[in-house]
């Protein structure tokens, strides 16, 4: 991955707690004005409709105020609408994943820096994938493909016996989702299909 492409992709960053907080739940912008993350810590207890600011990772004065707009309690993921403008950044598409593709994982390390890890997919089981990586251990949040094409959503990491770290993963295409995400409509569908 180029360095250009780097720089944009962790411009697609957020947070949804103050720069100063103890911890950080990582949101990624993946559309004109759209953002996810995964539905743990803080953000398990988000509900539809509620509304909180996003602080951009490297310019702390750059914030947004959204609304959560989808929550999938059973693919552990939840979607974020902009209230009031546009984010400056985002993926440039969505690809379907596949066993044996590598990705590069964005998160965050608990100072709010962008950290990278570089995996690949292992197998693909009941709508999720499997990735292996036996990098840094980080809040890892979107996965990419070398040209910065969106591949999908880390949910859950754990280790394996072999030390490995495998992070559970929705594709950005079975999210089912993706004409949701897409679209700017306000006939937009919001039901999990």
């Amino acid at each position: 991955m180029n360095q250009n492409t780097i720089s944009k992709l962790e411009n697609c960053l957020f947070t949804s707690s103050k720069p100063d907080a103890a911890s950080h739940e990582c949101v990624l912008v993946v559309a004109k004005r759209r953002a996810v993350s995964h539905q743990n810590g803080s953000h398990a207890s988000l509900k539809l409709g509620e509304k909180l600011k996003l602080y951009h990772v490297l310019d702390l004065s750059i914030t947004f105020e959204v609304v959560v707009t989808f929550v999938s309690p059973r693919k552990h993921f939840v979607f974020f609408e902009s209230l009031d403008r546009t984010f400056p950044f985002y993926p440039k598409g969505f690809k379907q994943i596949s066993e044996g593709k590598e990705y590069f994982e964005l998160g965050l390390n608990q100072n709010r820096k962008p950290v990278w890890n570089k995996g690949q997919i292992d197998q693909i089981c009941r709508g999720y994938s499997v990735g292996i990586t036996r990098e840094d251990d980080s809040n890892g949040l979107g996965l990419f493909d070398k040209y910065g094409v969106y591949y999908g959503l880390s949910v859950e990491r754990v280790t394996d016996e072999d030390g490995d770290k495998l992070s559970r993963v929705i594709s950005a295409m079975s999210m089912n989702c993706v004409a949701y995400v897409d679209s700017d409509s306000d006939n937009a569908e919001k039901e999990e299909r």
